[in-house]
């Protein structure tokens, strides 16, 4: 009986504990000085050892609507940059980001709002500016449950969806 005698194929963090928590989003505050709501973050690994995080935090503005923004952020393997809003949509939800990196050197980011699916994307070296992102558009007009981007090794960006008023069907 052999079983048991060959060693895990997967293992996370070895023997390694994981690294003591990094409050990402400590002085992100709205107008009044309140913290915002920050949920649902997401993680994606480029190419070349960085690690982008990427999360949306609600906003309560002055004249009473909501606006939300999506906060970004990078691990160059020693320490994690500032917080950055690179996306701000006034008026509007956004939830879930998904994240992807091709190896072409582009993050690209994929988020709902209450009627869309929307999309930007911004070179690698330039993700530390809200500049370098481009003007997000709308990739897909329905009301999803949920979503995902990949990338292929050709650079092609897939999306897979469910869409919440057609309970239990996914698309692609």
């Amino acid at each position: 009986l052999i079983i048991g005698l060959w060693p895990p194929l997967v293992r996370a963090q070895a023997e390694e504990p994981w690294t003591p928590s990094v409050f990402l989003s400590q002085d992100i505050l709205d107008e009044s000085g309140a913290s915002a709501n920050s949920a649902f973050p997401v993680l994606v690994a480029d190419d070349w050892g960085n690690i982008h995080a990427f999360w949306p935090s609600q906003f309560h503005e002055k004249t009473g609507t909501i606006g939300d923004t999506v906060y970004y952020a990078r691990w160059n393997g020693a320490e994690w940059s500032v917080p950055l809003d690179i996306i701000y949509m006034s008026g509007e939800r956004v939830g879930g980001p998904q994240a992807a990196a091709d190896s072409q050197g582009w993050l690209h980011l994929v988020w709902k709002g209450p009627n869309y699916v929307w999309y930007s994307r911004a070179p690698i070296t330039e993700t530390g500016s809200a500049r370098g992102w481009s003007t997000p558009v709308p990739v897909l007009d329905s009301i999803v449950s949920g979503f995902s981007i990949a990338v292929d090794v050709e650079g092609n960006l897939h999306l897979v969806y469910a869409v919440e008023a057609d309970v239990g069907a996914v698309y692609y």
